[in-house]
């Protein structure tokens, strides 16, 4: 048993990190202790935490992504845990992902597109049917026939409206679907 100089409890030696300089062979403080110092620590140097952390990455960043290769590889269900709790947590990210990558393999053509622009096209009604519910970004000409991964060729439009529009422009849309003449369109 020992007391923590920190919060002056007694509590086993377990509880204590080893030391082979200290007399008893652990150090002072015990483990909850140095934890919260440590957590501390990191928050009040975040910023440079940060700016350590990616001078490190780009100082050789093949290393850094065959460690993260490797890691993934031994832990595939932590992995596809921590992946599936971040796209639901984040789905508009997920999607635009999986919107640059279709336009990648396509070589359409990927332009980057800032959050802010994103989070407005997110925050705007169908364009389609003037809904404000589950938007989700359109491209005007589809991926698949061409058309480019940009902030010009994006629009707001519900799931229901960007899922029957498929892989069709909004005129061949319109023309198959009498249904969709009304809506956000009908003033244009």
């Amino acid at each position: 048993m020992k007391h923590c100089t920190k919060c002056k409890q007694l509590k086993p030696l377990s509880e204590y990190h080893r030391d082979k300089n200290a007399k008893d062979g652990h150090v002072q403080r015990c483990k909850q202790c140095v934890k919260v110092k440590s957590r501390q620590w990191y928050w009040d140097n975040h910023e440079r935490n940060i700016a350590n952390r990616k001078k490190r990455y780009w100082d050789n960043p093949t290393y850094w992504k065959t460690e993260a290769k490797v890691w993934a590889d031994k832990n595939r269900e932590h992995k596809r845990a921590l992946d599936s709790k971040y796209q639901k947590a984040h789905p508009e990210v997920y999607k635009a992902s999986a919107a640059r990558r279709k336009a990648r393999i396509r070589q359409n053509g990927v332009y980057a597109i800032s959050q802010k622009e994103m989070r407005k096209l997110y925050a705007s009604p169908c364009l389609y049917c003037g809904s404000t519910q589950r938007i989700e970004a359109d491209h005007v000409i589809p991926i698949a026939r061409g058309g480019t991964h940009s902030i010009g060729n994006l629009v707001p439009a519900c799931k229901s409206c960007n899922a029957s529009k498929r892989q069709r422009t909004i005129t061949e849309w319109k023309k198959e679907n009498p249904r969709n003449q009304s809506g956000g369109l009908q003033n244009s």
